[in-house]
């Protein structure tokens, strides 16, 4: 029976010695696992859409009353007011903004008043109160 040794880890005393890594292969070693990560994003973002997506918000009051006075805002954008506006009132607002609201409060003729919030077409919201009524999406 032969008496063998298992291999040293690090080669034995009499092995040449190894050669460095070149300054590519370490440059590519470093750099293929980023690039993987932001085509993986990219296809992330393509995927799900994006934050920067443009949806339609429309806002729409009515009311047993002649006029309602509105706040109404699409995400960061501002406050935009109406003051006395004529019901029924509509608005239509696109943009990339993933949140809105709108508060309505009852003018001439006072009563009930309702707003209603849609997405694309589809209603997010609706209240109907006797006096303000508020409508809300965060996405």
């Amino acid at each position: 029976m032969e008496n063998r040794k298992p291999p040293h880890p690090l080669g034995q005393a009499g092995d040449p010695p190894r050669e460095p890594l070149s300054r590519g292969v370490v440059i590519a070693a470093v750099m293929v696992p980023i690039v993987l990560v932001i085509a993986a994003f990219g296809i992330y973002l393509a995927v799900s859409g994006g934050a920067d997506d443009e949806v339609t918000f429309v806002y729409e009051v009515t009311g047993v009353g002649a006029t309602a006075d509105i706040s109404y805002n699409l995400g960061p954008s501002g406050l935009s007011r109406v003051e006395d506006a004529p019901l029924p009132w509509q608005k239509s607002v696109t943009g990339s903004a993933q949140w809105a609201s709108i508060s309505v409060s009852s003018g001439t003729g006072g009563g009930t008043i309702t707003c209603r919030l849609l997405l694309d077409g589809k209603v997010v919201d609706q209240e109907t109160a006797v006096g303000f009524a508020s409508c809300s999406y965060a996405d």
